[in-house]
């Protein structure tokens, strides 16, 4: 009897010293104590709702020891830190459809724990849901088995995602819909079949998140679409990296910045493979000013048909194609200089209507072999400038060749008058016949 009575005092101390991990504070419950077990298969959502409910509206430490706790669409309330034992030691399961656990106000934190959706057991689950609260911090968790997203957030303000891993999510990994603020760093995105690993979406004023320091990797050949979508203002996505496990055409790109995608930092990131046919980084009509800098391997296929700015500074291994329908800019992508070099045969720079491509810092641009540079003006001069002054430039075209579909070259109008005749006039020519003959067809 003394023996069993000792070891309850050291099962209780540890206990108690687990849940003083957490906080000092003398608020501290355990799960354990209204009910819940974690070596059991039958509910304990009534033990972690009670507990929670003891707690009261000022909150406190809700500590969960080692085991597995089938719960279901538990609702975390205001100022309350959810507890685990370690990531892989506390694990809560859903034993229902709905959600693991829904965050019902401001100041809640989830650690140390994971957060399992029961989809092995044809539960349809989201992982963690917060609707509108406020100051949310997700903390060394790891999700796994959720059929729907593993962590949602919509309205939501100042969230923190930090030191956390994201197995799978059949609707998504992470979403967060028309909220502001959010911080996701030093995660692990890993799964086979995902529509993307973050999403960001805003149609008003919600903006800013941080994407930073994170390892995103996929097996493409089951289907992941879009690593990071960026649909909201003010997005920075930095120093993190990309891979694909897999060389297939399924994974379409790692960034995509869409129609409200405005003020977009993507610095720092190391992008690998990427599969056959996919893009780095997509920017799409409507989208506005995008800046990239620093990244590596910035250089699958980057599609920009947005409407305002992009700028490109100081990338390594831009050697693919790159099509663009607005302003470009690449300042320094090399390390010794501005230049872009085309090694791939047949491969080439288009740049459509209205924009300008640019190299700037005494640099240069380099095509390969069968490459070409194509500059095609919908409207406007097309222009080879030295600083402020132009070497050759296209005019506009309207009715002949003679008024302004002619050639410019070092401030010279040249043109091929009616009869064939090459002309020459230092002003832009009043007629087909004005100037000076300097040759003949």
């Amino acid at each position: 009897m003394k023996t069993f009575k000792c070891i309850r005092i050291i099962v209780m101390a540890v206990m108690f010293f687990s849940a003083a991990v957490c906080s000092n504070a003398h608020d501290i419950a355990s799960v354990v104590t209204y009910g819940a077990n974690g070596s059991d298969t039958i509910s304990d959502t009534t033990a972690f709702n009670n507990a929670i409910t003891a707690l009261g509206p000022n909150g406190g430490y809700l500590f969960i020891p080692h085991g597995v706790y089938y719960i279901n669409n538990v609702t975390v309330s205001q100022n309350i830190t959810l507890c685990g034992d370690t990531q892989g030691g506390t694990i809560l399961k859903a034993n229902g459809s709905g959600q693991v656990l829904s965050i019902g106000g401001s100041n809640v934190t989830i650690q140390d724990l994971t957060i399992d959706g029961g989809e092995d057991q044809a539960y349809s689950n989201n992982g963690i849901v917060n609707s509108s609260g406020k100051a949310m911090a997700v903390k060394n968790v790891n999700f796994q088995n959720c059929s729907g997203y593993a962590l949602y957030l919509q309205l939501a303000y100042q969230a923190e995602i930090s030191n956390s891993t994201f197995h799978g999510g059949t609707a998504g990994m992470l979403y967060a819909d028309a909220s502001s603020g959010l911080f996701v760093r030093g995660c692990i995105f890993e799964a086979k079949t995902v529509p993307f690993a973050i999403k960001l979406t805003a149609t008003t004023n919600a903006h800013s998140a941080t994407i930073s320091n994170n390892w995103f990797e996929f097996n493409a050949n089951a289907g992941v679409t879009d690593t990071i979508i960026a649909d909201a203002q003010e997005v920075s996505i930095l120093n993190n990296k990309f891979s694909v496990t897999s060389d297939t055409a399924q994974h379409l790109s790692h960034i995509r910045v869409k129609s409200h995608g405005d003020r977009t930092l993507i610095i720092g990131n190391n992008f690998q493979q990427c599969g056959s046919g996919a893009k780095n980084l997509i920017i799409e009509t409507g989208a506005k000013t995008t800046y990239a800098c620093g990244n590596r391997d910035l250089n699958s296929n980057v599609t920009d048909s947005g409407t305002s700015s992009f700028l490109m500074e100081t990338n390594s291994t831009l050697d693919s194609n790159l099509i663009y329908q607005k302003n470009l800019l690449l300042q320094n992508p090399g390390a010794t200089g501005a230049n872009i070099g085309f090694d791939a045969v047949n491969s080439k720079i288009t740049v459509f209507g209205a924009g300008y491509f640019g190299v700037y810092s005494y640099g240069y641009a380099e095509l390969g072999a069968n490459s070409q540079l194509h500059l095609k003006a919908n409207s406007g001069a097309i222009n080879l400038k030295s600083d402020s002054n132009t070497i050759i430039e296209k005019a506009n075209a309207t009715s002949g060749n003679w008024q302004t579909g002619h050639l410019v070259l070092c401030g010279k109008h040249l043109w091929v008058d009616s009869t064939g005749k090459l002309r020459i006039n230092s002003a832009a020519p009043a007629s087909d016949t004005d100037g000076i003959i300097v040759g003949q067809q």
